[in-house]
């Protein structure tokens, strides 16, 4: 598929001061690229100055109220109504480089397999990396992801890491985006819908691809941590982790190691007082019925969660070989691994 055009999708939630400091390097970004780009905030009931700041700094991008505050879902009813061939759905505290365009959308044009592609993320200070680079985790019957930093690629190197999912800035087409519904609401106000979404895609037979010629930079969780705090934030990614296993997983020896695990991991929880994850757990089974309706609809599947499990290992085994080989490959956990 040609890629000629891609819309640039800025999701803002009172994020005025984030505007201001990002905005700025992706309308240079959609000047250097080579393809026909636009730029769409997207504002989820802000109830600070966002709007005023647009008008007055920004008065050419168009800044558009979604019908509500429905977190990355919102993304949905935008890309919907676009016309694009690709989309770059971006939360409103990423900043990126002049170039990072033009390689995320040459390996969606590229690669015919491709669902997605990710940037390599570093924190605002340069310094420290946050992602790009997720590899499924599955242990104890628990998923989740983790994200690592890979070894170096010479530049002449036409090879690319897989990818299980990204969050905070991820390029798709747009055409398998819609036919696989977008973002799922039922994790809202947020934790994994990215994964949901990506690993919907590779259970189709589409691949995500880390990129890191295009490389972007995030605050992270600017307006997610403090709405919800840290207690908060650990009692829905218990939940939403639940919801993504009873939801997608197919395979009945994860979905046995999953359910014989999770009164020891309540247990361990207990001992440990660990309220946050309890209570999660007790939000999940209140949804469960909901869960199990949604799985029930699903597209038809190509690919088993064996299979996308082995790939994943296989590709750690690679990493690993290389590590010892002399090349470094620091991780950084980024599950909601409990």
């Amino acid at each position: 598929m040609t890629i000629r055009s891609v819309t640039l999708f800025i999701l803002n939630y009172n994020g005025r001061t984030l505007l201001q400091e990002c905005l700025p390097s992706l309308i240079d970004a959609s000047h250097q690229s080579r393809r026909r780009v636009k730029l769409v905030v997207i504002d989820n009931h802000s109830t600070d100055d966002s709007a005023s700041v647009m008008s007055t700094l920004f008065a050419g991008i168009p800044f558009i109220r979604s019908r509500a505050n429905r977190f990355l879902s919102s993304f949905n009813e935008f890309v919907e109504r676009d016309t694009s061939d690709a989309v770059i759905l971006l939360n409103n505290d990423i900043k990126a480089d002049a170039d990072f365009i033009d390689p995320l959308a040459d390996l969606l044009e590229n690669r015919p397999d491709a669902f997605f592609a990710s940037p390599i993320c570093w924190d605002f200070d340069r310094k420290r990396y946050e992602g790009g680079l997720s590899v499924l985790r599955t242990a104890g019957g628990w998923w989740g992801t983790r994200s690592v930093l890979p070894p170096r690629l010479r530049p002449s190197e036409e090879n690319f890491w897989y990818t299980v999912s990204m969050g905070a800035c991820l390029a798709v087409r747009r055409d398998r985006f819609l036919e696989l519904g977008g973002y799922d609401d039922l994790y809202l106000p947020g934790i994994l819908e990215d994964l949901d979404l990506c690993y919907r895609a590779w259970k189709r037979g589409w691949k995500g691809y880390f990129v890191p010629a295009s490389v972007v930079y995030h605050k992270g969780q600017a307006s997610f941590a403090p709405a919800f705090g840290k207690a908060g934030i650990s009692r829905m990614a218990a939940r939403n982790t639940l919801f993504f296993m009873w939801k997608n997983l197919r395979d009945p020896g994860e979905k046995f190691r999953a359910a014989i695990w999770l009164p020891v991991r309540l247990l361990w929880a207990l001992l440990r007082g660990n309220a946050a994850f309890i209570r999660g757990v007790r939000d999940a089974w209140a949804g469960r019925s909901k869960v199990l309706s949604r799985a029930s609809v699903q597209l038809p599947e190509e690919v088993s969660d064996r299979e996308i499990v082995r790939l994943f290992r296989d590709q750690n085994a690679a990493m690993k070989r290389l590590l010892k080989s002399g090349q470094h490959t620091p991780t950084s956990e980024r599950s909601p691994c409990c």
